[in-house]
């Protein structure tokens, strides 16, 4: 079976509670569309564990775009550019409790990472019985262009633009599923839940924010659409 969840904001528990909910097993296949680091503590445990398993396959997300741009950056050839990214990673989209524990791992260890998420695509198309399904974290990049919505480049675009319900994007794939915008901001609905527009489906159901706020971990199997929810406790 193939699996399809995103913005597990490291939250481990859940992310292993629906594993086990899915009864996921190695003949399966996970597709995880980013954002596994931040806002809780577990993001660099939950990294290595995907990193290791050769059946689970990650999208870059805003978060992992954040931590690389911060620690590919140099503070002595700029040092209030440097600021301004540790600024908008830590301080603004909670990145202190994954630098702190990148910060604890081996130097060979951080360089794995630090790898691993220099490779990872921005959008993947894959084939699911017959239907071709195309996976992003926040926006496909065939909609990007210079200047859209004032970010710089195709890579920053497909992390960070949203795709709102009734937007109108079309794209030849049978459907695409999205990651990046907590679902209750595009439907109001508490507990959050996955969301559908035509071919567009939304999945983040806020597992960074916890049960007090409706969050949830989902998950969807691809080939039946049969939707899983785990909190986000």
């Amino acid at each position: 079976m193939t699996y399809v969840l995103s913005d597990i904001h490291g939250r481990i528990r859940p992310y292993h509670r629906m594993l086990k909910r899915i009864g996921f097993r190695r003949s399966d296949t996970l597709y995880i569309l980013g954002d596994v680091i931040d806002r809780n503590p577990s993001g660099i445990t939950i990294l290595k564990e995907i990193m290791e398993a050769p059946n689970i396959h990650m999208l870059l997300g805003n978060h992992e775009y954040m931590m690389l741009d911060f620690l590919d950056a140099d503070p002595d050839t700029d040092f209030d550019g440097w600021i301004r990214k540790m600024d908008r990673w830590c301080n603004l989209n909670g990145g202190w409790v994954t630098y702190y524990a990148f910060l604890r791992e081996s130097q060979r260890t951080k360089d794995r990472i630090l790898n691993y998420l220099r490779e990872l695509p921005e959008n993947m198309e894959i084939n699911v019985n017959g239907k071709r399904i195309l996976l992003v974290h926040a926006s496909p990049t065939f909609l990007f262009s210079e200047g859209a919505a004032g970010l710089k480049n195709k890579t920053e675009f497909a992390v960070w633009n949203r795709i709102a319900p009734g937007s109108g994007v079309e794209f030849p794939q049978d459907l695409m599923v999205c990651g990046h915008t907590p679902t209750e901001y595009l439907s109001g609905i508490i507990p959050m839940e996955i969301l559908q527009d035509g071919k567009i489906m939304w999945i983040d159901c806020g597992c960074a924010y916890g049960t007090g706020q409706g969050g949830r971990l989902a998950c969807v199997r691809l080939e039946t659409g049969e939707r899983f929810y785990e909190s986000a406790g």
